[in-house]
This record gives structure tokens, C-alpha cells and sequence, in this order.
């Protein structure tokens, strides 16, 4: 009897139209790995160790997600990429189930693994539309600024030079 390398066997799976992964099973003759929430989350680490081992810096996260009224463990993991802000409670996840039905809400996608596990989906709207150009508050006290420097100047004008002078241009 012959036996084939893993690669010949690969080569062979190939030319009988498998597709790649299906050649990759049969050569390496074991099934893939179970990607579950132990394998999706190894390597990332706990919050102690995404933050760089500093305690402080835990507990400083994990007393402003209690002020929040979200209670921050040891074995979660926070994923940037789900945030909305930083910060943001729901982006610590301690299972893969947590983190889909979050990106599922706000829209992000979402891979385990080789999986796609939730699609990017585009904004309803363009939220820079809808994003006031400068903060009230601040465009109140530099037009107050703006007024004590020149008297003459109507609190309405001063306003509107002031979002115009330090507003965003979306």
C-alpha cells in the first residue's frame, strides 16, 4: 500500500474539485477545530491582561462600568471594535453569543475565526447629518466671547460666527 503525503493528498482533493478547506481536513486527516467561546477568546486574555497587567488601570475601568450599572469580571474581554464609545459597557463580552447579538444592534461585523459571524451593515442615515456642528453650550460662551469684544454684536450673529469659526465642517 502507498502512502501519500499530507501534500500529495491535499493536491489530489484539489484536482477532484474539494474546496480548499476539504483538502486541508483530508490531508491533515483530523476534522477543524470547534471554534467556541474558550477558542474564540484564547489569546485575547482577561481585562488584566488587555490592559497590560496594571490593576490600577482594571479597577478604574471596572469602577466606571459600576457607575454605569454594568458589572465588569475578570474573564471578560473588551472588544474595541464593538464600542460605541469609549468605554461603552457592552463592548465587555464574555462570550461569543454576547458579542453577536451586541454587533447585531449597533451594525458592526463580526468574525470567529474564519466565520463571518454578523455582516457590516451601513447606517440608516449618515450621522454626520444629523451631528449638531458645535456643542450649544460652547458656542453659548463663545458668543458671549465674541459679544465682549465687540458690544455692538447681537447674541443671535455672535452664535452663528461662532459655530461658523470653530463648528465642524461635515
Amino acid at each position: 500500500m502507498v502512502q501519500l503525503s499530507p501534500q500529495e493528498i491535499y493536491d489530489a482533493s484539489i484536482a477532484k474539485g474539494n474546496s480548499p478547506k476539504l483538502a486541508e481536513m483530508f490531508a491533515m486527516r483530523t476534522a477543524p477545530a470547534a471554534e467556541t467561546d474558550t477558542t474564540w477568546l484564547a489569546g485575547r486574555g482577561g481585562l488584566r491582561q488587555q490592559f497590560d497587567n496594571d490593576d490600577r488601570y482594571v479597577g478604574m475601568v471596572a469602577e466606571r462600568q459600576s457607575e454605569m450599572g454594568h458589572q465588569v469580571h475578570e474573564n471578560d474581554v473588551y472588544l474595541p471594535t464593538l464600542a460605541q464609545y469609549p468605554g461603552d459597557p457592552r463592548a465587555f463580552v464574555s462570550s461569543v453569543g454576547e458579542a453577536k447579538k451586541y454587533a447585531e444592534e449597533v451594525g458592526v461585523g463580526l468574525t470567529v475565526g474564519s466565520r463571518e459571524l454578523v455582516k457590516h451593515r451601513e447606517p440608516e442615515e449618515d450621522p454626520f447629518e444629523t451631528a449638531p456642528k458645535l456643542c450649544p453650550q460652547i458656542a453659548h460662551e463663545e458668543a458671549v466671547k465674541l459679544q465682549q469684544a465687540d458690544p455692538k454684536l447681537d447674541i443671535h450673529e455672535a452664535t452663528a460666527r461662532a459655530i461658523d469659526t470653530h463648528g465642524s465642517d461635515f
